[in-house]
C-alpha cells in the first residue's frame, strides 16, 4: 500500500523555500509523487498526518565515527576496545543517529580491522536497521602519525607507499579513504592519495587543522577537507578551483572549550588557548560563506563529547557563528548528498528518490534548535519514529 505524507510545511531542498499543504507520495523506498494536497485524490493509501510538522529530507551527518562516542579520550577508547564490543555498540550508536533524522552518515574512520564496514554491510543487507553508511575504514597516516593510533591505520612514507596503502584500504571495502594530516605529510603524499581516490572512483576527505596542512589538503583536492581550523583565502582559493568542500566540525572544538577545565581538566592557560582556538575557528564561517566555498555539513560524531543522535546541534553552532537556517538545512541534505556523489538517490524530496524523510514541530527556519528534537523519521519508505514513537528496530535498540 503507498503512503501517503500530509506536509504542513515542506522544505524539499531542491531550492532553499518552503511549500505549505503538501503531499509526498511514497510507494516501497521511493518517493513518486509531490503535489499539493489539495490535488491528491489518490485512494486505499495510508496517510501519514504531518499537517502540524516541518518535513524535510533525510539529513545527512558528513563526519561521524561509529566506533567512537563522545568520550573525554574518544581515540583511546576505539583502541582499546575489543572490536566485538565495537561493532556491537556502532549499530547502537548508528540507530540513535537514525532516529535523530539522519538517514545517512559518512563514517570517518577509525576501525581498524573493519567494524564501521561490518555495520554497514549489515544495515546494506537489511539484518539491522541503521541509516545509510559511507565508510572509511582505517586511518591513513605516516609513521609520524602511527603510534598515536596504533593498530587504528593503514601507515605510510612517501608517496609510492601512500598509493599503496591507498590501494590497500580500497581493496578492503571502502567507500572513501581518510587521511589525518598529522605530524609531518608532503604534498606530494596528500596527491598521492588523492590520485588512487579519483582513478576507483572514490571519496577522499583530509583532516587538517593547521595552516600549513590545509594549505596541502586544498591543493591536493580531496573531495572534502575536515575541521579547517586555520584556514586562509590562499587556501581557499585552491579548494574552490578543485572543487575541495569544508566540513567545519563545530561540535567537539565548542564542548573542549566550553569544558576545558572542569571535564578535561586543562590548566587555566591550557585553557584560555582551548577557548581561543574555538572562537578563530567560528569567526571565519561568515567569510567562507562569501567566497563561495562549498560548506557540508558534519559534526565529528563520537568525537570528544560529541555524542550521536546529538549532532544537530552542530547546526545550532553553525547558525551561531552565521550561517543562515536554510543555508544549514540546504547543507545538511542537498549539498551533502552531492558531496557524496549520491545526489541521485538522496538529499531532496522529489520524485524519483529514495524517501528518506525526517520532520520537525515548529519552524526550523526561525529558531534552528527545534532540529534536534525529531519527531519523523522515514529511511527507504520505512517509518521508524513518528510523533516520538519509535518502531522496534533490527537488533531491538
Amino acid at each position: 500500500m503507498k503512503k501517503v505524507l500530509r506536509c504542513g510545511t515542506l522544505f524539499t531542498a531542491q531550492d532553499k523555500n518552503v511549500q505549505k499543504d503538501m503531499a509526498v507520495v511514497v510507494d516501497g523506498e521511493k518517493i513518486v509523487e509531490v503535489l499539493p494536497w489539495a490535488s491528491f485524490t489518490g485512494t486505499d493509501v495510508e496517510v501519514i498526518d504531518l499537517s502540524d510538522r516541518f518535513v524535510t529530507p533525510g539529513l545527512i551527518d558528513m563526519h561521524a565515527h561509529v566506533v567512537m562516542d563522545g568520550q573525554v579520550d574518544p581515540f583511546n577508547e576505539m583502541l582499546y576496545t575489543t572490536h566485538g564490543a565495537s561493532t556491537i555498540e556502532g549499530i547502537f550508536r548508528a540507530q540513535r543517529d537514525l532516529l535523530a533524522g539522519f538517514t545517512t552518515i559518512r563514517d570517518c574512520g577509525g576501525c581498524r580491522t573493519g567494524d564501521a564496514l561490518a555495520i554497514r554491510d549489515a544495515i546494506r543487507a537489511g539484518k539491522i536497521d541503521g541509516p545509510r553508511m559511507v565508510a572509511s575504514g582505517p586511518f591513513l597516516v605516516t609513521t609520524a602519525a602511527a603510534n598515536l593510533y596504533e593498530d587504528g591505520a593503514w601507515i605510510f612514507d612517501g608517496p609510492d607507499e601512500a598509493r599503496r596503502a591507498a590501494r590497500k584500504a580500497i581493496a578492503s571495502g571502502v567507500d572513501q579513504l581518510k587521511h589525518l594530516g598529522i605530524g609531518h605529510v608532503t604534498l606530494e603524499e596528500m596527491k598521492a592519495l588523492v590520485e588512487v581516490a579519483q582513478d576507483t572512483n572514490k571519496l577522499i576527505s583530509i583532516h587538517a587543522t593547521d595552516k600549513v596542512t590545509i594549505r596541502k589538503a586544498a591543493e591536493a583536492g580531496p573531495t572534502t577537507i575536515e575541521h579547517g581550523i586555520e584556514i586562509n583565502e590562499e587556501s581557499v582559493e585552491w579548494m574552490i578551483r578543485n572543487g575541495t568542500a569544508l566540513i567545519p566540525t563545530y561540535c567537539p572544538y565548542y564542548f573542549c572549550a566550553e569544558h576545558a577545565e572542569d571535564v578535561l581538566h586543562r590548566t587555566p592557560e591550557q585553557a584560555a588557548a582551548t577557548r581561543r582556538r574555538y572562537e578563530i575557528h567560528a569567526s571565519h564561517l561568515p567569510w567562507l560563506m562569501k567566497s563561495g566555498l562549498t560548506i557540508g555539513f558534519g559534526a565529528d560524531t563520537g568525537a570528544t563529547l560529541t555524542k550521536h543522535g546529538k549532532q544537530a546541534f552542530e547546526m545550532e553552532l553553525m547558525h551561531r557563528n552565521g550561517m543562515p537556517e536554510a543555508d544549514i538545512l540546504y547543507a545538511a541534505t542537498a549539498t551533502n548528498a552531492r558531496l557524496l556523489k549520491l545526489d541521485s538517490e538522496i538529499g531532496t524530496i522529489e520524485a524519483g528518490k529514495c524517501a528518506d524523510i525526517a520532520a520537525f514541530a515548529g519552524n526550523p527556519l526561525k529558531d534552528i534548535r527545534l532540529m534536534q528534537d525529531c519527531k519523523f523519521v522515514m529511511r527507504n519508505g520505512h517509518v521508524y519514529k513518528n510523533d516520538g514513537e519509535t518502531a522496534k528496530l533490527k537488533p531491538a535498540l
